[in-house]
């Protein structure tokens, strides 16, 4: 949407409008049920009687759920659908009437399971390197890997993709990784054994390679230990390897200062603000309870 005006412009050549005006049909059905007490609670006792999780509204701010919207409501779509084909659900004033009907057409569409699974399966391997380069301990040398090689060959795996679409996501995709790319990420994928070094140096040796493959040892850590031979490709290495690859883990201390530091408790001084974030980003680091990540600010938002 450009200049505040409510109709989406798309690019010349984008092909998934249709896919974007049903994503923002998916998330009308999603608001609808949440902001509806009757509803959301029929649904919730269904889904909690079938083992399922609740729907998931997609936020801005909060990356891959948008994909985590329409999974829920792909495993779901059964419940829904008996839901708004109740004789009772059209009722209410005139507009609560038109959006009902907006809401039972979205969901009894023929094609209402195809689209969500077309959906899913193209954002998937775009959503997976985004949750993976939210670790703080992914190093750069991956952003090269992802973006050359493993979200190209993902892409034209994806089989719901016709040619164009594949062909205009993977343009996308090279368009966004020029605008990103560093002599970090060329530097570090050089140096990084995974991909270059181990197997064509020390080939022989490939228990080291194992240790990498498996995450036993990180690859700040081989060069660490096994780089000495080398001092100068060493230190390179030691401080392209320490660089995070992505800014997730600012926006994350965005986020927990904002939970600290809020509304109703705002008289803390800076030093305590301070003192009670690296307290809370260690015990992070250093303990998941229950098996949780608590890296991120979603159990702040409960309803």
């Amino acid at each position: 949407k450009w200049g505040g005006n409510d109709v989406p412009r798309y690019p010349n050549g984008y092909p998934f409008e249709h896919l974007a005006n049903f994503v923002d049909s998916c998330k009308d059905v999603v608001r609808f049920i949440r902001n509806n007490g009757r509803l959301k609670s029929a649904l919730s006792s269904l889904q909690k009687a079938n083992h399922l999780g609740r729907l998931v509204m997609p936020a801005p701010t909060r990356w891959c759920t948008l994909q985590q919207c329409l999974v829920s409501l792909h495993e779901s779509e059964s419940l829904l659908h008996d839901l708004v084909s109740a004789r009772d659900f059209i009722t209410g004033s005139a507009d609560q009437r038109l959006r009902r009907m907006a809401v039972k057409e979205t969901v009894t569409a023929v094609d209402f399971d195809s689209k969500l699974e077309h959906c899913i399966s193209a954002l998937s391997p775009i959503d997976k390197w985004i949750k993976i380069f939210q670790s703080d301990r992914v190093p750069v040398s991956e952003v090269f890997d992802a973006f050359v090689h493993q979200l190209p060959h993902a892409i034209g795996e994806i089989w719901s993709l016709n040619l164009h679409e594949s062909k205009y996501i993977v343009a996308a995709v090279k368009a966004r990784w020029e605008f990103v790319y560093g002599d970090a990420h060329g530097v570090g994928y050089l140096l990084d054994p995974r991909f270059v070094y181990c197997l064509k140096l020390h080939s022989a040796k490939g228990w080291r390679l194992e240790e990498l493959k498996s995450k036993k040892k990180t690859v700040a850590e081989f060069w660490m230990l096994d780089g000495q031979a080398w001092p100068l490709l060493r230190e390179l290495a030691l401080r392209v390897f320490n660089l995070v690859a992505s800014s997730a883990a600012s926006e994350r201390n965005f986020s927990m200062h904002g939970f600290i530091q809020s509304k109703k408790r705002n008289r803390l001084s800076p030093s305590t603000v301070t003192k009670l974030m690296y307290i809370k980003t260690n015990y992070n680091l250093d303990d998941e309870v229950g098996g949780k990540d608590y890296s991120s600010d979603e159990y702040t938002n409960s309803e």
